[in-house]
This record gives structure tokens, sequence and C-alpha cells, in this order.
């Protein structure tokens, strides 16, 4: 009998399903374009999932991102048809040139985004997000944290 074992991922990601968004909680001591994409991968597909249209993201990722790789990052997400989503990245590296970039790149794509170090102030935005949609409920009725 053959035993596979699954590789490692350079991060950790969990989920937990709030009333009026989804709260993600990423973490890594490296970081690149592929562990980004990675767990941008893991957060969109539990939004269409469980049809969520805001998300708080709150990423303690020790490396930043080349320009570039950011660039192509945000750009294949906002190719990827989240228009509707409300994305509130709480950055716990904040850096507010940097910051800016990611965020300036994003909505330049047509993205819903803001980046901050105020998880508070971040939140509100997202709830402020009035166009959004709620998700379904009957989808999570008993709602609770997950790991990915």
């Amino acid at each position: 009998m053959r035993s596979d074992i699954l590789p490692t991922r350079p991060y950790q990601l969990f989920f937990e399903h709030r009333p009026d968004y989804l709260y993600a909680y990423v973490q890594s001591l490296e970081n690149s374009f592929e562990i980004a994409r990675g767990y941008w991968i893991e957060i969109l597909s539990m939004l269409h999932r469980r049809r969520y249209r805001r998300v708080l993201i709150e990423k303690n990722v020790a490396q930043r991102l080349a320009a570039h790789d950011v660039f192509e990052l945000v750009s294949e997400l906002a190719h990827s048809g989240q228009h509707e989503v409300a994305f509130a990245i709480w950055d716990r590296n904040y850096d507010p040139d940097l910051s800016n970039f990611e965020e300036t790149v994003g909505t330049n794509r047509g993205l819903n985004l803001r980046i901050g170090r105020d998880a508070a102030e971040l939140e509100r935005w997202l709830l402020s997000q009035s166009r959004m949609l709620v998700p379904d409920h009957s989808h999570f009725p008993f709602a609770h944290a997950t790991a990915a």
C-alpha cells in the first residue's frame, strides 16, 4: 500500500465565517509570488463557495513581494471576476508606501480594496460597502472557524 504525503504549505491560512463577511488569517515567514498566489487562490475559493461579497484578511507575512510580483498578482486577482467583492486587508507589517502601491494597482483595475493597519477601521469600511451583497446564511447555518 502506497502512502502519499501532501507537501506542507509554506503559510498558514484559517477562515472564520462571520455574519456579514468572511475573515481570513494568513501567516508566513517567507513570501514569493507562488506563495501569495497560493493563499489568494484559497481565499477566492472560499469566497466563491460561501458566496461572500466581503472579506477581511489579516495578513501576517514577514516579507514583502517585489513590485513587479505585486503588479502581476493584483492584475490576476482583478481578472478573476471579483469586482463585486470588497477586500479589506489588515497588514500586520504595514508599509504605507508599498500598501498604497498595492491598493492603487487594485483599484485601477476595478477592485474594491482597502489596505491598512487598523483592524477596526478596516472593518467599519468593509461593513460600509452597502452595495455589496451579504452572504446567504443558508449555506452555513452553523457559523464556525475552519482551517483550510
